[in-house]
């Protein structure tokens, strides 16, 4: 089961997010910041972290370049209220492998994070005589 991280300040998000995605089976936390996610997901990582871009202690784009800096492999996905914002292209250029306009649907959301589990290889099982 993918591990799931959303990171929002607006509770109200992070709630109908983590309903969304727990409904589809997902393992789901959330973050009403960018440093209280970033250091879930230092202390176990996260196969998909969802980031809003405009939070109040620790903005997106830092959020996404932080994380970027110790893991190249997470899934990032940025969502932000303000589609038009140049930050949607700043997060794609410094890591973000996908951008959400917010709110969006379920549909989009659940399609989104699919597209974006798949293209992750399995993890490599151990090898013979290796302990686990």
């Amino acid at each position: 089961m993918a591990r799931i991280l959303i990171i929002d300040d607006q509770p109200e998000v992070r709630e109908v997010m983590q309903r969304i995605l727990t409904g589809a089976g997902y393992q789901v936390e959330v973050a009403a910041g960018g440093d209280i996610g970033i250091r879930l997901h230092e202390q176990q990582p996260f196969d998909l972290i969802m980031t809003d871009l405009v939070m109040p202690d620790k903005e997106g784009i830092e959020t996404i370049m932080e994380i970027r800096r110790s893991d190249r492999k997470v899934k990032i996905i940025a969502i932000s209220g303000f589609i038009d914002s140049p930050y949607l292209d700043t997060a794609r250029h410094l890591g973000a492998n996908r951008i959400l306009p917010k709110p969006c649907s379920r549909q989009v959301i659940l399609e989104t994070v699919r597209d974006l589990l798949v293209e992750s290889p399995p993890p490599s099982p151990p090898a013979p005589g290796s302990a686990v």
